[in-house]
């Protein structure tokens, strides 16, 4: 009976080891993240974010992982700097697509050359 009380009482002990353990590397990630965000790193605290969710991370290598923060800065700042110059361009129809043109109307224009204007050979050609 002693024996099972003391077993009960060690995995109690680290059962509350393990939850202060868990509550100081998550106040330590907190803090991190705060940082990031602080230096305006928002894209690396977000993908820090998403590996600290994620379990598919653990089995990455240090390396990897660093890899993965600086690729969502990266993105982060692409994407902020794309959105900026879509929204400097003001342009009419902010959600036109090529395809939603409407061939039926006489505009001048085929299918065929719309689509190969579409892929950019013109500009490596210098066709303007």
């Amino acid at each position: 009976m002693k024996k099972e009380s003391l077993n009960m009482y060690l995995l109690i002990i680290i059962t509350s080891e393990e939850k202060i353990i868990t509550e100081i590397w998550s106040q330590i990630m907190l803090q991190l993240i705060n940082k990031l965000n602080e230096m305006r790193f928002y894209g690396m605290a977000e993908s820090l974010r998403q590996q600290i969710a994620g379990t598919l991370y653990d089995e990455l290598s240090f390396k990897e992982r660093f890899e993965m923060l600086a690729d969502g800065e990266y993105l982060y700042r692409k994407n902020r700097q794309l959105q900026l110059l879509l929204t400097k361009a003001r342009f009419r129809y902010k959600d036109a697509c090529l395809e939603e043109i409407d061939f039926r109307t006489g505009r001048g224009f085929t299918k065929g050359s719309i689509l190969e204007l579409a892929e950019n050979r013109w500009i490596g050609d210098k066709e303007i």
